[in-house]
């Protein structure tokens, strides 16, 4: 297989929208990042058609996709992977998937080291008590696979641990634990959504390391959708 040239990134894992088009021969990026919770069905695609138009290529020039495939907001994953999933069907080129806390990962030590005997703790919001978390050694190695744990899982996994923390739900991390919060713990802010190029650079380093295959597009939920029995009752037509 060629060498990825142009690598279109997506992301609609967290509360914002964002599309890359990395031209990797000339290290360049046409990057549009939105701010919005919701909304993002209708903004991914217009997105991605700026960027591509923006960076002067074509649909037909892109080698591959990739995209955020989780954890994060449960709707807001299905629609980048479907969005993906339809680019890479109609181009018929390959579908990429990047944990959301390996681009958060990636994005901070892309910046930034930690020492040798700290971690990084990636925290992402789930929307209820409980929160998403992946782990990384300083040379970003996984100490922990991505988890959903209730904050008293969550401190006990950090409160031995001298952890940088970042994700975009530090502050009701801090304000639930409380007076329970370690003391060795450092809170780092910037990092509250994935960045689309980092993406891109990511696949890249997947394509380059030969690892393609054991990073498809495949949904990481961790738990299913938030569904609830309906509370009025179906009609009976007929016993």
């Amino acid at each position: 297989m060629a060498e990825f040239k142009y690598i279109l990134g997506l992301d609609t894992a967290m509360a914002a929208c964002s599309a890359s088009l990395f031209d990797v021969a000339g290290n360049n990026f046409a990057t549009q990042i939105h701010q919005m919770p919701r909304g993002q069905a209708e903004r991914l695609v217009p997105m991605a058609q700026d960027v591509v138009k923006e960076a002067g290529i074509s649909f037909s020039d892109i080698d591959a996709i990739a995209t955020t495939v989780g954890p994060g907001a449960f709707t807001g994953l299905r629609i980048g992977l479907s969005t993906a999933r339809t680019f890479g069907l109609a181009l018929d080129i390959p579908v990429i998937g990047c944990v959301t806390t390996d681009v958060l990962a990636k994005q901070f030590f892309e910046e930034q080291d930690i020492e040798q005997e700290q971690i990084l703790a990636v925290l992402i919001e789930t929307k209820r008590k409980d929160f998403y978390i992946r782990t990384y050694n300083a040379d970003m190695s996984f100490n922990t696979e991505p988890q959903e744990l209730e904050l008293g899982e969550v401190l006990k996994l950090l409160a031995s641990e001298n952890a940088v923390c970042i994700g975009d739900v530090l502050s009701r991390f801090q304000k639930a634990a409380g007076d329970n919060l370690p003391a060795n713990i450092t809170f780092i802010d910037g990092y509250e959504v994935p960045d689309p190029e980092v993406i891109c650079r990511l696949c890249k380093c997947y394509e380059e390391q030969g690892v393609l295959d054991k990073h498809d597009a495949e949904p990481l939920y961790l738990r299913g959708a938030d569904t609830s029995e309906p509370k009025k009752k179906a009609r009976v037509i007929a016993e």
